[in-house]
């Protein structure tokens, strides 16, 4: 019954009957509503490093699953010693298990407890380790390079979309993976200069920080 449908979520694209419905459609990554406080870390540049040292793990505000503590032994599993940030969501509650595994590392591991400034951890990265939800898009707008982990069906669609894209390496579902595809995954993006540095061209420009500006656009138009 809607005059407009504006969807920013990949995998909802085209579901829409166009032979059935009025409404004007916009579909598309631009249409993403992403928060203020990124635009300004997406609107600076950094250097790439030739190897990935600075990893930053996030998979999710809860991590319903517990796949973080996975992605903790593939990271032990790496010969090279790399500085880790580790954020555990407001939902989260496997601190001790991360503070073991931290306490044993051969990594420099910090664990973050909901930061005031999320971005400012991920624009600090050269290489994130995350879920496959919303944050795709985060690390996209910020050209961040990322190993996604799908920790929900609907996920599975999402990264293999940003996969194709060039944004991201999809590692597969949590329930089918071991820590060694995670740690094969996270070793051969970290080193490889070349795909990194493509992979933060196109995240850039496939996201930008303009979304809400275009909905609200639209939707003046609409009702004037």
């Amino acid at each position: 019954m809607a005059d407009i449908v504006i969807n920013g979520i990949v995998f909802h694209w085209n579901d829409h009957n166009r032979n059935h419905i009025k409404a004007n459609l916009y579909d598309g990554t631009q249409y993403m509503i992403l928060q203020e406080e990124l635009a300004q870390y997406a609107s600076q540049t950094k250097s790439i490093p030739y190897v990935a040292e600075k990893l930053f793990v996030c998979i999710g505000a809860t991590d319903t699953h517990y796949v973080t503590p996975k992605v903790i032994a593939a990271l032990q599993m790496m010969n090279e010693t790399k500085t880790i940030r580790i954020n555990q969501g407001p939902g989260s509650a496997w601190e001790r298990a991360l503070d073991s595994s931290g306490n044993r590392s051969t990594h420099n591991m910090e664990l973050l407890q909901s930061p005031e400034d999320l971005f400012e951890h991920m624009f600090w990265a050269d290489l994130a380790i995350c879920g496959g939800g919303n944050m795709l898009y985060e690390c996209a707008a910020l050209g961040l390079p990322s190993v996604s982990i799908a920790t929900e069906p609907h996920e599975i669609h999402n990264i293999k979309y940003w996969t194709m894209a060039g944004t991201t390496r999809g590692v597969g579902w949590e329930r089918e993976i071991s820590a060694t595809d995670i740690q094969r995954s996270v070793t051969r993006l970290a080193g490889d200069y070349n795909l990194r540095l493509d992979m933060v061209e196109k995240g850039r420009s496939a996201v930008d920080t303009s979304g809400l500006q275009r909905v609200v656009s639209i939707i003046l138009e609409a009702i004037r």
